[in-house]
């Protein structure tokens, strides 16, 4: 039995073959297993399973979160507006009367949307600059 070391008070077979071999454990769990030369397999047959464990301890409560400050109240300005830019052009100038500094969303004439570097210059305008120029629309919310 050269190359074949079997351990059998640990239920553990290691094969070490010169050549393919298979092997194969009859009992509770059969299992067949192909080795390649150099190859170390390692097949452990697993014995009955043991009684369940009784239940853990409960772990501390966490810490409670901080309560967030309520915000100032709003000043009652909304709304949106739309800008055309029907020349292409690399920076759009958009005044607006919306007052104050809204989200800016730039889409193309083929309504894909366009990210440029937006600059509020005051609550009534806006500059966004692009890499190319082209036409299109922003919409101020």
């Amino acid at each position: 039995m050269s190359g074949i070391e079997i351990v059998s008070r640990m239920q553990k077979i290691i094969v070490k073959p010169p050549s393919s071999v298979s092997v194969s454990l009859r009992g509770t769990n059969q299992q067949s297993i192909n080795a390649r030369p150099n190859a170390s397999v390692s097949v452990i047959n697993a014995g009955p399973v043991g009684p369940q464990g009784s239940q853990g301890t409960q772990g501390t409560q966490g810490i409670q979160g901080i309560q967030g400050i309520e915000g100032p109240a709003g000043s009652g300005i909304g709304g949106s507006f739309l800008y055309n830019q029907s020349i292409p052009t690399t920076t759009w100038m958009i005044t607006h009367s919306l007052g104050f500094f809204p989200a800016v969303t730039i889409v193309d004439s083929s309504q894909r949307e366009v990210v440029g570097d937006v600059t509020h210059i005051d609550s009534m305008s806006v500059q966004v600059d692009f890499s190319f120029p082209f036409s299109g629309k922003a919409y101020l919310s």
